[in-house]
């Protein structure tokens, strides 16, 4: 059972939470129903030290509670959602990256599988960072992909957003949106919903 003293700091942090809800509904793509069950989810499920923020060990752990372990997936994931920077996920960045995954326009959601591409997080993404993090995500899903088979998808997507695959400086600053169907950004949705 959970000591009283931390039961009413969550409550009180869910409160706090609940007075912004009409901002939440407003500023995604969730009714206010949704809303509040993703503040319950998020204030008595996720929050685990109940700061009213997701930390990095709190986000791996929910990743790990669906079976995504590789390291560098989660990270990249945990970066393109804390989007002010400050090493935690608020409720606003929270809901905002949901909406944005599960309901977004696909610029909206390229954008976002973009930041979680882009490793050194220059505004460019090479095809080894491509390779890098593609051969990690398809992993998760379909094992049986060789990294050659990542490869030819790689080469492909490329191609796809206007880029010669073969030059060895290639590099694309927009996703074609067939991405959307691929990576890490895929992996967040099955994780959170």
């Amino acid at each position: 059972m959970a000591h009283p003293g931390m039961l009413k700091r969550r409550e009180s942090k869910a409160t706090e939470t609940r007075r912004k809800v009409d901002e939440f509904v407003e500023g995604t793509n969730f009714d206010l129903e949704a809303v509040n069950k993703l503040i319950d989810v998020f204030h008595y499920e996720i929050d685990e030290d109940r700061s009213g923020k997701i930390e990095k060990e709190e986000f791996v752990k929910l990743m790990h509670k669906v079976g995504i372990t590789d390291e560098l997936v989660i990270d990249r994931n945990f970066t393109a959602w804390d989007t002010d920077g400050d090493g935690s996920i608020d409720f606003k960045e929270f809901i905002t990256g949901l909406s944005t995954m599960e309901r977004g326009t696909e610029d909206e959601r390229l954008e976002m599988a973009f930041k979680v591409y882009d490793l050194d997080n220059n505004g460019k993404i090479d095809r080894d960072e491509m390779m890098t993090v593609l051969k990690r995500a398809i992993k998760l899903s379909h094992p049986d992909f060789s990294a050659g088979d990542v490869s030819v998808i790689v080469l492909d997507l490329f191609r796809a957003a206007g880029v010669d695959p073969e030059d060895e400086v290639a590099y694309i600053t927009v996703l074609p949106p067939i991405l959307v169907l691929f990576g890490a950004f895929v992996i967040l949705r099955k994780c959170l919903l």
